[in-house]
């Protein structure tokens, strides 16, 4: 998953898409009980990368199994991307505000930056399908 991050940080879509794929054949092989948390990244790859709402839908689904309890800003990022690729802009809008508004309040560091990074190219991706 750093490298999927890094991969998106550096703007290497088809790297991430790459990256992304390995993750989940590791996990769905040999980590089927990830916690909760960390299947949010798989929700966001697969709706902002991939552009995939069957595959977002699963890994959110996973993601509920496991029933979450930190409900931070990358689990609001990932509400957020599944809602969008799912053609639903207003529950994507209000998920991606609680997300941001939670991203804004971190200290500015590179982790909590790329949180940031990864909430704006969310936004510009519901305003271009807002426009749309």
């Amino acid at each position: 998953m750093y490298a999927f991050s890094h991969s998106i940080d550096s703007g290497k879509t088809q790297e991430a898409d790459e990256t992304l794929a390995q993750a989940e054949l590791v996990c769905l092989q040999s980590a089927p009980n990830i916690p909760a948390e960390l299947h949010t990244s798989f929700v966001f790859g697969n709706a902002l990368v991939r552009r995939d709402p069957k595959a977002a839908r699963f890994w959110w689904n996973r993601l509920q199994a496991q029933k979450p309890t930190r409900f931070n800003a990358d689990y609001w990022r990932a509400e957020s991307a599944l809602h969008w690729i799912e053609g639903d802009l207003d529950e994507a809008r209000t998920a991606w505000e609680k997300s941001n508004a939670l991203v804004e309040r971190l200290p500015q560091a590179g982790a909590y930056d790329f949180s940031r990074y990864c909430c704006s190219l969310l936004l510009r991706e519901l305003d271009l399908s807002k426009a749309a």
